[in-house]
């Protein structure tokens, strides 16, 4: 499994706030500048999960700094040419 693939499935089956920032960051700092790689976490469903991070109520710091990382990733994957947006 690759990393990618391997922080897709911790981003989705995450259960506690502070692996859920470290999985985001890490998704986040993969993607920025990387074609290939927002590609493959938009073909494989990322969006749904961070429009429901970006949708929770914020309970906490570590919530809040999710909630930017979440909203950064969406940034960094509508940034670019307009097939980003199509995929």
């Amino acid at each position: 499994m690759s990393r990618h693939a391997n922080l897709l499935e911790a981003l989705h089956n995450s259960t506690s706030t502070t692996d859920l920032l470290r999985i985001i960051r890490a998704i986040k700092n993969a993607m920025i500048g990387n074609k290939t790689t927002k590609e493959y976490y938009i073909t494989n469903g990322i969006i749904p999960k961070l429009v429901d991070i970006i949708s929770t109520e914020v309970q906490g710091e570590i919530e809040l700094m999710c909630k930017i990382q979440a909203v950064i990733c969406i940034g960094s994957l509508a940034y670019g040419k307009g097939q980003n947006s199509q995929l």
